[in-house]
């Protein structure tokens, strides 16, 4: 008992920061979000002729491209520092989770951050990892009665389902250059914006 002691790390303020991070992200989403309504407008307005002259139509589209990608820019800053603070996180609980259950903890701390980044595997690991930390923390003495975790679920489908729609939206705009697929590349940019949101709102419950 006494070594378990030493070993243990105390997750709880970089649990804090983690989700910190996470409600900072859920803003910048929302911002983004804000900003895509009103790029959409603009592309709208544009492709419904309200303006007759060439030089406003420039003049508003650089304004909405510099704002777009000042946005675009705090926006993958959160994102990196909240995923540096996310694998912190669930190595260090994955660490503690062998000290507490080595049958039930079947992946290593290590690996735990490293399924993240193995194609194919990536698409189901770090909900197993998540699910065994779990089930350790809430109630180590009794793992046979742990339902499965809603929350986990669906903070897994819910960031599987932005990554898809982000893909798709960059391969959208790469090739966008007609106004019709600005705006269908702009819709899925808000779409992806909110999935990420309830994927973050689930992370925060599950943390």
């Amino acid at each position: 008992m006494q070594d378990r002691q030493k070993k243990f790390l105390n997750p709880k303020d970089l649990s804090e920061w983690t989700k910190r991070l996470l409600y900072l992200l859920i803003i910048i989403s929302i911002i983004s979000i804000i900003s895509d309504i009103k790029e959409y407008k603009l592309l709208s307005d544009i492709q419904n002729g309200i303006y007759t002259s060439k030089a406003i139509v420039m003049e508003k589209a650089q304004s909405n491209d510099k704002r777009q990608q000042e946005i675009a820019i705090v926006n993958l800053g959160i994102s990196v520092l909240s995923l540096i603070f996310l694998f912190i996180w669930i190595h260090r609980v994955n660490h503690n989770g062998h000290l507490f259950d080595d049958s039930v903890m079947k992946i290593s701390p290590g690996w735990s951050v490293g399924y993240f980044f193995i194609p194919i595997l990536s698409l189901w690991k770090p909900y197993e990892i998540l699910k065994e930390i779990w089930m350790v923390s809430i109630n180590p003495n009794e793992l046979k009665k742990i339902p499965k975790h809603t929350f986990i679920s669906l903070w897994w489908f819910f960031t599987l389902l932005t990554i898809t729609l982000f893909s798709i939206y960059r391969h959208l705009i790469s090739g966008a250059e007609k106004i019709n697929e600005l705006i269908n590349a702009n819709l899925l940019s808000q779409l992806s914006s909110f999935t990420r949101i309830l994927s973050a709102v689930f992370l925060i419950i599950v943390i």
